[in-house]
């Protein structure tokens, strides 16, 4: 894995990238924009996703977390 980023919803995911394959800095890009260089490459490395189920709580001593993986052509 050498990227991360997040879900905004409605196909959109913000991410950092470099100047070789990115935006040079923070991104907002469409995951299935396969006509966008940028998107194309990354959606082609795309493996998983996840979802925090519970977040920290101090008290607490776990965080719940669980990982899904997604057919991707259910995000168009």
């Amino acid at each position: 894995m050498d990227h991360v980023g997040m879900y905004l919803g409605e196909g959109k995911y913000i991410h950092s990238s470099g100047k070789t394959h990115g935006r040079n800095g923070i991104g907002i890009d469409f995951l299935t924009d396969l006509t966008d260089p940028i998107s194309h490459k990354y959606f082609e490395k795309w493996w998983l996703c996840g979802r925090v189920m519970k977040s920290f709580n101090p008290v607490e001593d776990h965080l719940v977390t669980t990982d899904i993986g997604v057919d991707a052509s259910l995000l168009k």
